[in-house]
C-alpha cells in the first residue's frame, strides 16, 4: 500500500506544479504574480465600476496595420504581433513576459468606451511594472480629405494610425474617418499605390472623448514634375502683348517652365514659343497675329531638362487696336491726299483732281462743308495751320501760304528736289523735311537748315524736333537745329520710321514699314517717350493724323477713320 500512496502524493504534487508554471492569461494586478512584465485595471467611464471581462490589447508603438490584403504595393506598413488578454471580475489584465523590451500601446474598447495608454515602456523582462489604473471614456473620431495636387483616384490612398492596427479607406471624395478612437494623440501615416506620390507622416493629432477632430485637407506630396496651376492671362490691346501668369511649382521640382502657343482658327499643333528656358511666372508674347484666336499652354521642367504634363489651355483673341469707323472719299479724289484739323477741329483735305489741286472742307462730325479749286498748285505733300486759320502747304515746287478761304496768298519758299516733304507750323514757324530740315519764318524767311540727311517726316515734343529717315532712330533737334541725340525706337524688325505726328494729349505716333517682309507699324509714345503701344496695318502709310482718340489715314483714294481702343 505504500507506494500506491506514495504515487498519488506524487502525481497531486506534478499538476500542482505544472499549474504554478504556467503563463496567466488574468492576474490580480498586485504584482505577486510569478514574471509578470505589465500590470494594469480598467474602470468604466464613471471611475469606479470596474471594466470586467474587456479585452485589453498591446501593440509596439511604432506598428501599423496589416494592408497585405488591401491591394497596396506600396506596403510600407511596419509590422508586429499583437497580443491581448481579457480584464478579469475587478478590472485587472497582465500582459506577460513573452513581451519584449520596447515602447507598447495599450488599448481596450468596450461598446462605445474606448482607452489607449501610449508610450508604454518594457525595460525588462524580468521584473513587473504596475500601470497606473485608467478609465475607459465616450469614444472620439478623427477625419479629414486627402487632396492629390496633380489629381488621380483618391480611392488608392490609404490612412493609417501607428499602434491601433487600424487605417482608414478614402472615399471618392478624398474624405475618411476614424471612428471609436479612444481620448489620446495619434500619428498618422499617408500612403498611396498612385505613381509620384510620396508618404506622408502627421504626428501627434489630438482626439478628445466624445468629439470629432477635423484635419481639414490633406495634401499628399508630389514627387514628380507638377503641372503648372493657375494658368491665366490678359491682353494689352495697345501695345498687343499677351501676359500669362501661374502659381510657382515647388522649386524643388521644377527648374523652369516652357510656353506653348496654338492658333485656334487653323487648328494647328501647339508649338513652344519661348527661345530660352522661363524661370519665372510670367511670360509676355507679342508675337501674336491680329484678329486671330490663341491657346496658350505651359509645362514645367525638372532639373533633369524633363518636361512634365502641359497646363490646362486658356485661350485669347487678339483683337486689333483700331477699327474702321468711317472713310471719306468719292470720285472727286484722284491723288494722294493730304490733309491735317485746325485749331477748331474742322478737317481740311487737299486733292488732285483734273491736273487742279482742290481743296474740301469737313466739320468735327465729318459732314462736308466748301470745296475750292484753281489754286495753281500740284501734288500737295503736307500742311498745317497757323493761329489765325491760315494754312501752309508744301509740294514738289515749293512752300505755299493760303487763306481758310481757299486763296493762295504767298509762296514762301521755291524748290525742286523730290524727296519725302513734311511740314508743321510751330511757334511762329514752318518747319520742313524734304531730305534737309529747315526752319522758315512765316514771311519766307529761311532762318536755319541743315544738309541733306534723309529727313522725313517730323514733330515737335517738349520743344524737341523729333525727325525720321534715319532707319528705327529718331534724330532729336533744338529749335536751333542742333542736333541734341537719337532716340533708338522700338520697332520689332527695324523698319524705317518716316512719318510722325501728335495728338491732343500729347502723345507721339511714329508710322514705319519694312518691305522684306512687308510690316507697316505704327508705334504710339508718350509725351515722355516712353512705348505704349503698336498699330500694325496690312498697308503702306505715310500720311496720317490723330484727332479725338481717332485714326486718319490717306489711303488707296480716300481717308480711312479708325476709332482706337
Amino acid at each position: 500500500m505504500k507506494p500506491k500512496i506514495s504515487l498519488t502524493i506524487i502525481a497531486i504534487a506534478g499538476v500542482l506544479f505544472l499549474l504554478n508554471c504556467s503563463h496567466p492569461t488574468q492576474t490580480t494586478g498586485n504584482g505577486s504574480g510569478v514574471g509578470n512584465a505589465l500590470v494594469g485595471v480598467l474602470y468604466l467611464p464613471d471611475g469606479k465600476t470596474p471594466a470586467r471581462g474587456v479585452r485589453v490589447n498591446i501593440r509596439p508603438k511604432t506598428s501599423l496595420a496589416d494592408l497585405s490584403g488591401a491591394g497596396l504595393p506600396k506596403r510600407l506598413a511596419v509590422l508586429a504581433a499583437t497580443d491581448s488578454v481579457v480584464t478579469d471580475s475587478t478590472g485587472k489584465y497582465a500582459f506577460d513576459t513573452t513581451l519584449d523590451t520596447g515602447t507598447y500601446i495599450i488599448t481596450s474598447a468596450s461598446g462605445n468606451n474606448a482607452v489607449l495608454i501610449d508610450s508604454v515602456a518594457v525595460k525588462n523582462k524580468a521584473t513587473t511594472d504596475t500601470l497606473a489604473p485608467d478609465t475607459l471614456k465616450p469614444a472620439g473620431a478623427l477625419k479629414g480629405v486627402i487632396r492629390l495636387s496633380e489629381g488621380g483616384d483618391p480611392r488608392k490612398v490609404f490612412v493609417l494610425a501607428f499602434g491601433i492596427d487600424r487605417f482608414a479607406k478614402v472615399n471618392v471624395d478624398g474624405s475618411f474617418k476614424f471612428s471609436a478612437l479612444a481620448e489620446a494623440k495619434y500619428d498618422l501615416r499617408l500612403i498611396s499605390s498612385l505613381d509620384n506620390y510620396g508618404v506622408l507622416d502627421t504626428v501627434g493629432v489630438p482626439v478628445r472623448s466624445a468629439d470629432t477632430t477635423n484635419l481639414d485637407t490633406i495634401s499628399l506630396p508630389f514627387t514628380g514634375i507638377p503641372t503648372p496651376k493657375n494658368v491665366s492671362l490678359s491682353y494689352d490691346t495697345l501695345k498687343q502683348i499677351v501676359s500669362l501668369t501661374w502659381t510657382k511649382a515647388d522649386t524643388a521640382l521644377v527648374k523652369s517652365y516652357n510656353v506653348y502657343r496654338r492658333n485656334v482658327d487653323s487648328n494647328t499643333v501647339a508649338v513652344r514659343i519661348n527661345t530660352s528656358p522661363v524661370a519665372d511666372t510670367v511670360y509676355r508674347d507679342s508675337t501674336g497675329v491680329q484678329g486671330t484666336t490663341d491657346e496658350y499652354m505651359v509645362a514645367a521642367v525638372n532639373k533633369s531638362a524633363t518636361e512634365g504634363t502641359k497646363s490646362a489651355a486658356v485661350s485669347i483673341t487678339i483683337v486689333p487696336v483700331i477699327s474702321l469707323i468711317d472713310s471719306i472719299g468719292t470720285i472727286t479724289f484722284q491723288g494722294y491726299q493730304i490733309f491735317n484739323f485746325d485749331k477748331k477741329g474742322n478737317l481740311f483735305i487737299a486733292d488732285i483732281y483734273n491736273n487742279s489741286w482742290h481743296f474740301f472742307t469737313y466739320n468735327s462730325a465729318l459732314v462736308a462743308k466748301s470745296s475750292y479749286s484753281n489754286l495753281g498748285l500740284k501734288y500737295p505733300y503736307a500742311m498745317d495751320f497757323d493761329s489765325l486759320g491760315d494754312l501752309f502747304t508744301i509740294n514738289q515746287d515749293g512752300i505755299f501760304k493760303v487763306d481758310s478761304a481757299g486763296v493762295r496768298i504767298d509762296t514762301l519758299s521755291r524748290f525742286t528736289n523730290n524727296e519725302n516733304k513734311d511740314l508743321l507750323f510751330y511757334e511762329d514757324f514752318v518747319w520742313v523735311t524734304s531730305g534737309i530740315i529747315a526752319k522758315i519764318s512765316s514771311d519766307g524767311k529761311t532762318i536755319d537748315s541743315t544738309s541733306m540727311i534723309s529727313a522725313d517726316g517730323l514733330t515737335f515734343n517738349n520743344d524737341t524736333l523729333l525727325v525720321g529717315g534715319n532707319g528705327s532712330i529718331i534724330r532729336l533737334y533744338d529749335k536751333n537745329l542742333n542736333n541734341t541725340g537719337n532716340w533708338q525706337l522700338d520697332f520689332h524688325s527695324s523698319e524705317i520710321a518716316w512719318s510722325l505726328t501728335k495728338d491732343e494729349k500729347g502723345n507721339i505716333y511714329i508710322a514705319g514699314y519694312h518691305s522684306n517682309p512687308n510690316i507697316y507699324e505704327i508705334l504710339i509714345y508718350d509725351s515722355n517717350r516712353k512705348y505704349k503701344g503698336k498699330i500694325s496695318l496690312d498697308y503702306l502709310v505715310k500720311y496720317f493724323k490723330v484727332h479725338d482718340n481717332k485714326l486718319y489715314i490717306s489711303a488707296n483714294g480716300i481717308i480711312k477713320v479708325y476709332q482706337i481702343r
